[in-house]
C-alpha cells in the first residue's frame, strides 16, 4: 500500500510538471497585449507593462530590453530608449552564461529554459535604432558611430562564413546622409552608391547618387547617372535644408511552431494596416516613402537558412528524452510511459524575438528654406490617408538635414 502511495505521488508530481510546463505563458503571450495596446496608439500603458519586464534580470532581459527600447523610440522618448538599447547590446555582447543545469534542462525539456542572445539579425539592428535615435536627436557624430558599429559586425559574420547575412541598404543610406550633412561628398558619394547597387528599385536614391557625383567632383559620374536616369536637373547646392523622415512601416515578422514540427520556430509576416506613408510640410508639399531596405524578408531569409543548428538540438532534445522515459520504464512501466508523455507534452518552440521590429524601413526627403515648420506624416493603407504622426515648429537651420521618424503600425 505504502509504495503504492509512492507511486501515485510520483504519478501526481510528473501530472503537475507537465501542466506547468504547458500553461506557462510563453513570450509571445506575455507581450501580446502590449502589442495591441501599441497598435490602437495607447503607448503609456504599453510601456508601463514592457518596462517592468526589461527592467528584470534573468534569461530573458534581452528580449524585453529590445521590445522595450524600441517601444520608446516610437513614443519620441529617444533618450531614454538609448539607454535601455545600451543596455540590449551589452546583454548581446555578453559571452553566454549558461549553466549546466540549465543546459540539461533546456535538452530534457525546451528551449526557453535558457538565455536568450538574440538572433543574429537582431543584433545587426540594434545599433541601427541607436543610430535612428542619435539623428533624430541631431547629435550625427554619434548616430555615424552606431553605423560603422552596424557595418563592423556584418563584416565580422560575413568574414567568420555567415554569408547567409545580407548588407543593410538602410544603414548605409542613413551613413550617406551623415557624410554628406557633414558636406563630406566623396563618401556621400561611396555609400550613396552602395545603397543604388544593393536597391536599385530605390529611386530616392537615383538623384542622391547623381547629386553627389556632381559635388564630389565626378562630371564623367554625374553625366552617367543623369542619362542613366533620364533626369532633366539635379539640383548640386550644397546648401540646402532638408526634412527627412525614416518612416518605420508595419510589423515585422512573428515566430511560430512550423508546420512540420511544432518545436522548430519559424517567421511568418505579419499584416499591417499601413504599407507607405506620405511626408508633407506646409508650403512645401508632399512626397511618397519609398522601401529602402525589407526587415521581414531579411529576417526570414536568415533564419531558414539558420535551421541546421535548431534541427540538430531538436534530435538531441528527443533522444535524450526518450533515453530518460526508457530508464524509467525499466524500473516502472506505467510510471515511464507517463515519463514519456509528460516530457513529450514539455516541447515547444521557442519563439522569443524582438517582436516589435517594422517590416519595413522606408525614407522621404522633401527640399524646405530654413525657418519653423509644421510637418505632418499621412500613412497609406492602399485607399486612404490617415494621419500617423505630427512635428509642430520644427526649426531647420541653413544646411541641415533634419532627420525625423515616423512608426505606423
Amino acid at each position: 500500500m505504502v509504495f503504492l502511495n509512492i507511486k501515485i505521488k510520483q504519478a501526481m508530481v510528473l501530472i503537475a510538471i507537465a501542466f506547468l510546463l504547458v500553461s506557462c505563458a510563453s513570450y509571445q503571450t506575455q507581450v501580446d497585449q502590449a502589442r495591441k495596446l501599441m497598435t490602437s496608439g495607447d503607448y503609456e500603458n504599453a510601456l508601463s507593462q514592457l518596462k517592468p519586464l526589461a527592467d528584470e534580470e534573468g534569461k530573458d532581459q534581452l528580449v524585453h530590453a529590445l521590445d522595450y527600447a524600441l517601444a520608446l523610440q516610437i513614443d519620441g522618448q529617444y533618450q531614454k530608449s538609448i539607454k535601455y538599447f545600451l543596455l540590449a547590446e551589452k546583454l548581446a555582447d555578453q559571452n553566454d552564461y549558461h549553466s549546466v543545469s540549465k543546459l540539461a534542462a533546456s535538452v530534457l525539456v525546451n528551449q526557453e529554459m535558457v538565455q536568450y542572445k538574440g538572433d543574429e539579425y537582431e543584433k545587426l539592428l540594434i545599433n541601427t535604432m541607436l543610430a535612428v535615435n542619435f539623428a533624430v536627436l541631431g547629435n550625427l557624430e554619434s548616430a555615424r558611430v552606431e553605423t560603422k558599429k552596424s557595418l563592423e559586425k556584418l563584416e565580422r559574420m560575413l568574414s567568420n562564413g555567415k554569408t547567409y547575412h545580407s548588407k543593410n541598404p538602410f544603414v548605409l543610406y542613413l551613413n550617406a546622409i551623415i557624410w554628406e550633412a557633414n558636406r563630406d561628398w566623396d563618401d556621400a558619394y561611396i555609400d550613396y552608391l552602395s545603397v543604388y547597387k544593393l536597391v536599385p528599385s530605390f529611386k530616392p536614391v537615383q538623384k542622391d547618387l547623381t547629386r553627389l557625383a556632381k559635388l564630389s567632383g565626378r562630371d564623367y559620374e554625374y553625366k552617367k547617372w543623369k542619362n542613366t536616369f533620364s533626369l532633366d536637373s539635379v539640383s548640386s547646392k550644397s546648401n540646402t535644408a532638408e526634412v527627412i523622415l525614416v518612416f518605420q512601416q508595419g510589423w515585422g515578422p512573428r515566430k511560430r511552431p512550423s508546420y512540420s514540427d511544432r518545436i522548430i520556430p519559424m517567421l511568418s509576416p505579419v499584416s499591417s494596416r499601413f504599407y507607405s506613408g506620405v511626408l508633407t510640410v506646409e508650403g512645401y508639399g508632399s512626397v511618397n516613402t519609398k522601401t529602402v531596405f525589407n526587415v521581414e524578408e531579411a529576417a526570414i531569409r536568415t533564419l531558414n537558412q539558420q535551421l541546421a543548428p535548431l534541427i540538430a538540438k531538436r534530435v538531441a532534445s528527443l533522444v535524450a528524452k526518450k533515453a530518460v522515459s526508457r530508464q524509467v520504464y525499466k524500473k516502472d512501466k506505467g510510471l515511464g510511459v507517463l515519463s514519456d508523455v509528460v516530457l513529450t507534452l514539455s516541447e515547444r518552440a521557442d519563439l522569443r524575438q524582438w517582436s516589435l521590429l517594422p517590416k519595413t524601413f522606408q525614407v522621404a526627403r522633401l527640399s524646405v528654406k530654413p525657418g519653423v515648420h509644421n510637418i505632418e506624416v499621412l500613412g497609406n493603407d492602399g485607399g486612404s490617408l490617415k494621419r500617423v504622426c505630427d512635428f509642430e515648429n520644427i526649426k531647420i537651420k541653413k544646411n541641415e538635414k533634419k532627420i525625423i521618424s515616423c512608426r505606423a503600425f
